[in-house]
């Protein structure tokens, strides 16, 4: 049973590392795009209407809130591949994971769509897929993040037996909503507002829904308080370790969703809006969400959820990781286009240039993790390794050396290597001498005299 959980483990831990490898990937492609999108809105002869230009001409706030955005979807997966690696049954490791993946999922999706609907029209195929896919996605996002999270935080677990039916409701809002977004005969919003793309898979049935959607959105609004009152309740209840372990993490959600539904209420209820709140809000969230992977990496350390030496050794290879194929999905980009528009004199093909440096780039994903361990290893934890080669042939000596005092030498130089000591000495029991064996003593036994009798 150890054995086939212990597999279970590793291929959650798997697929859990790949979905973080996913991720950034993913970020990679969103900040090309984004290059691209804004270029093309800069541009005299922009394709794009005036109502979107203005949305799409990047100030340093934009950057600033791009850049957030790919550090908390970064942040969260790979907490939560790290997570998974340890308790793959353990559900804070799978939704820390997919609120990771939907954040870079609907910004990817988004300026994809922008790019193959209007910069390059016809380049690349599901443009208005991808559109319809980003029109709804922040409804999932915001309730993982704002509902479903709290509601399971540390543990994986409500509460107590009174919130499944908060769960459940929670459940039932986010689908509304996210079902209602998906097929209302609309205009697709999000990252296509202004550019009047009507939604592919609207109902006309839906036109009268619009009521219904604003009391979906108060029911969301009113789960959100209910899941930050779930964790002030596992908060009040906790004790040692696990208060310690959702403390930050409890104030930082209550910090979120207070300001989720003050922006919600001030801009779609009573139409309040200026830059400066936008700005104050839009640093607010991205800090206090990307505080939440923090605090829970914070917790995991201190209070000694998993192995320190793990996470930074994690953190060491994936870091790399990530800059290199950054580097190389770069330099990939810019040498293929370059080439294109030399043979074919033309710019035409540079999505299909993207696309192939993407999946040439995900080929070079485990390889290029396999040689980044190998080499932090021997950089890094060269203790480690060389503690490992010396247990490993000390193992070797044992088995195959039969004498005491050169088996107590071995040992104090496994020891002074490997654990490098002050000092070191090693005491053997003394053997007791071994009392002597006793001789029985020989009894003489006394013979019958022979019976004789009178011969008759």
């Amino acid at each position: 049973m150890s054995t086939l959980r212990a597999m279970r483990t590793r291929v959650a831990g798997w697929h859990a590392w790949s979905l973080a490898a996913l991720v950034v990937a993913l970020g990679l492609g969103v900040l090309l795009l984004f290059v691209a999108v804004t270029r093309a809105a800069s541009a005299p002869s922009t394709p794009f209407p005036p109502a979107a230009v203005a949305a799409l001409q990047p100030s340093g706030l934009d950057w600033l809130e791009l850049a957030l955005r790919l550090v908390e979807a970064c942040a969260f997966a790979a907490l939560g591949a790290l997570i998974v690696a340890r308790s793959s049954a353990h559900a804070i490791g799978w939704l820390f994971c997919a609120v990771g993946l939907e954040v870079v999922v609907e910004y990817f999706a988004g300026f994809y769509a922008v790019y193959t609907l209007f910069v390059a029209p016809g380049t690349l195929p599901l443009g208005l897929a991808a559109g319809w896919l980003q029109h709804w996605i922040w409804v999932s996002f915001s309730a993982l993040l704002a509902v479903f999270l709290p509601l399971r935080f540390p543990t994986g677990h409500l509460v107590s037996a009174r919130w499944p039916p908060v769960w459940w409701l929670a459940v039932g809002v986010t689908a509304g909503v996210a079902l209602l977004l998906a097929f209302a005969p609309i205009p697709l919003g999000n990252h296509l507002d202004g550019f009047d793309v009507l939604n592919p898979l609207g109902v006309a049935g839906l036109a009268v829904a619009a009521p219904v959607l604003t009391v979906l959105v108060v029911l969301f609004l009113v789960i959100v308080l209910l899941g930050v009152a779930s964790l002030v309740e596992r908060l009040r209840r906790a004790r040692g370790v696990e208060r310690q372990q959702i403390k930050w993490f409890a104030y930082l959600t209550i910090v979120l969703a207070l300001l989720y539904v003050a922006q919600a209420v001030a801009q779609n209820m009573l139409g309040i809006s200026s830059p400066f709140v936008d700005v104050a809000y839009s640093l607010g969230i991205g800090i206090g969400i990307i505080g939440l992977p923090i605090a829970t990496g914070l917790a995991i350390l201190r209070y000694r959820l998993f192995d320190i030496d793990v996470l930074i050794r994690l953190t060491l290879v994936y870091g790399t990781l990530t800059a290199l194929l950054a580097g190389i999905y770069v330099a990939l980009v810019l040498a293929a286009q370059a080439m294109v528009r030399a043979l074919a004199g033309q710019a035409g093909q540079q999505p299909v240039v993207i696309v192939a440096s993407t999946l040439l780039v995900a080929a070079l994903v485990t390889p290029l993790r396999h040689a980044i361990q190998v080499a932090i290893d021997r950089r890094f934890y060269r203790r480690k390794v060389d503690a490992e080669r010396t247990l490993s042939a000390f193992g070797a000596t044992l088995r195959g050396e039969v004498d005491l005092a050169e088996l107590s030498a071995h040992l104090l130089a496994v020891v002074e290597e490997t654990m490098q000591p002050e000092h070191a000495s090693l005491w053997l029991r003394p053997l007791l001498p071994m009392p002597p064996r006793s001789t029985p003593s020989t009894v003489p036994v006394p013979r019958r005299a022979p019976l004789s009798g009178a011969a008759g």
